[in-house]
């Protein structure tokens, strides 16, 4: 996670990320470092190709000159994906419906910032983001017959054997 303890705290690293001047161990320094940070995946120019040009409705002209730049220099251009986050999964309700299976819920919070740079030649060329600063989903299973929900499977599967 880089150490970031919240959204704000990741997009105000990120906000310091200028193109044209910061460089791969200013990123480091930032917490976007690829071999110490958390959640941070190198990509090739491959990857950004297909990442930049998913189909042929968005063509060369459309991309910003930057990433053109970096994605015309092949191999010296790379990218860094980061997906920090910090999400809470909590089973809330009634425990004793949870324990035996009837109705189970679930709470998610937290948050998560996602973080796409360019790099040519280890200097940051571009750099976008996007992500959710305040996650808060509720997840809620039902299960009528509690523990013998997940019998009937098994008994239509024993019967299939014995034929």
């Amino acid at each position: 996670m880089a150490g970031w303890r919240s959204f704000d705290e990741a997009k105000a690293a990120f906000d310091r990320i200028e193109p044209n001047a910061t460089g791969a161990e200013d990123l480091a320094a930032l917490g976007f470092d690829p071999v110490e940070g958390d959640n941070i995946r190198m990509l090739n120019y491959l990857e950004l190709q297909q990442r930049f040009l998913p189909n042929p409705s968005i063509q060369w002209a459309d991309l910003d000159p930057n990433v053109r730049a970096c994605l015309q220099s092949h191999a010296r251009c790379r990218g860094l994906e980061a997906r920090p986050q910090l999400v809470r999964r909590d089973r809330v309700g009634n425990a004793a419906l949870d324990i035996f299976n009837f109705r189970r819920e679930i709470e998610e919070t937290g948050w998560q910032f996602d973080a796409l740079i360019l790099l040519q030649d280890d200097r940051v060329l571009y750099k976008t983001w996007s992500g959710s600063p305040r996650i808060r989903e509720h997840e809620r299973k039902d299960n009528p017959l509690g523990p013998l929900q997940d019998l009937g499977g098994f008994a239509a599967d024993r019967a299939q054997a014995q034929l």
